[in-house]
């Protein structure tokens, strides 16, 4: 939910088709295949808590798609369709 935060901040108005997908992991608690012993305490987190998190995420998201933008390169897809790179355009 916070990955289309993340991309609302740099102009994107995702929709049906758009091709706007997120993925996420935890490795905050490993849970092994046999028992060995009693169960790892969780602490939970008030919600006021939680918004810096939320926060973060967001802005990992953004920040990703911003430097993703400026490594880009020439790409040239189907029918000899060819879009340029942010930086050509700077260029010009």
């Amino acid at each position: 939910m916070r990955a289309a935060a993340g991309l609302a901040r740099t102009g994107s108005n995702f929709g049906h088709g758009s091709g706007d997908i997120a993925v996420a992991f935890s490795t905050g608690m490993r849970i092994g295949q046999q028992v060995q012993g009693a169960p790892m305490p969780v602490a939970p987190l008030h919600e006021q808590q939680l918004e810096s998190l939320f926060d973060a995420a967001a802005e990992a998201i953004e920040q990703a798609i911003v430097n993703s933008l400026w490594r880009a390169t020439a790409v040239t897809g189907r029918d000899g369709n060819t879009r340029l790179p942010v930086t050509d355009w700077l260029h010009d």
